[in-house]
């Protein structure tokens, strides 16, 4: 996610949010926004390896946290023990809300340096077989 879009995402600051569907495992998240008067976004989260907070909220205006917190997170389980600390800093963010609710989301970020997270106008079940999936 580039900074452009953190700024796309201050607009929905006062957006009622929630978990609106989630892949299995949970590496795939989909949060609508509803902005009310009939509008929705969906902001959708790839290479998801935790989330942690409630499943309804406002505001949807997520941040980066610091890489050091990502790492305190994920050392939290075992399964990234083995993980080195260079390939975890290049494969995951930390993204907080910056209102101060607790919610937080660590996913991958692609090969361009970017998060694997898109800001959608339409649900993304609705737009391709492979989103399909979501909802089942």
């Amino acid at each position: 996610m580039t900074s452009e879009d953190f700024y796309r995402l201050k607009d929905y600051a006062n957006g009622y949010c929630q978990v609106a569907k989630y892949g299995r495992g949970v590496s795939e998240i989909v949060i609508e926004i509803n902005l009310g008067k009939g509008q929705k976004r969906y902001l959708l989260f790839y290479s998801v390896i935790y989330f942690s907070g409630a499943m309804e909220w406002r505001g949807a205006w997520f941040q980066a946290a610091p890489k050091t917190d990502m790492l305190t997170k994920v050392r939290q389980y075992k399964h990234y023990n083995d993980v080195s600390d260079e390939y975890l800093l290049g494969e995951y963010d930390l993204y907080r809300l910056a209102n101060g609710d607790q919610i937080e989301i660590i996913a991958g970020v692609n090969h361009h340096g970017r998060t694997n997270a898109y800001i959608l106008t339409t649900a993304p079940w609705d737009q391709s077989e492979r989103q399909k999936q979501l909802t089942t």
